[in-house]
């Protein structure tokens, strides 16, 4: 029977979060090309919507690159063990 203030002894108590760390304001860029997106669909505007989804291509090669670099630095890391 365990107690309120007994830890689980089947877990391990740690600091740390559980899930995924949130940075705040890290989708700014990401939001405001949907916005722009929806606001060109909504006004029917081809050169907006034009312009919106070539700002979408971007956000999304810089976010890929990124990632990339991320894997790449990951790797190097891995390998000086």
């Amino acid at each position: 029977m365990l107690l309120r203030n007994e830890p689980n002894p089947g877990r391990e108590v740690t600091s740390r979060p559980e899930g995924p760390v949130f940075i705040p304001l890290s989708n700014v860029v990401p939001a405001l090309v949907i916005a722009l997106i929806s606001l060109a669909y909504l006004e029917e505007d081809g050169v907006l919507l034009s312009i919106a989804l070539l700002a979408a291509v971007i956000v999304l090669t810089v976010a890929t690159a990124a990632v990339w670099q991320m894997v790449v630095g990951g790797k190097w890391i891995i390998d000086l063990w």
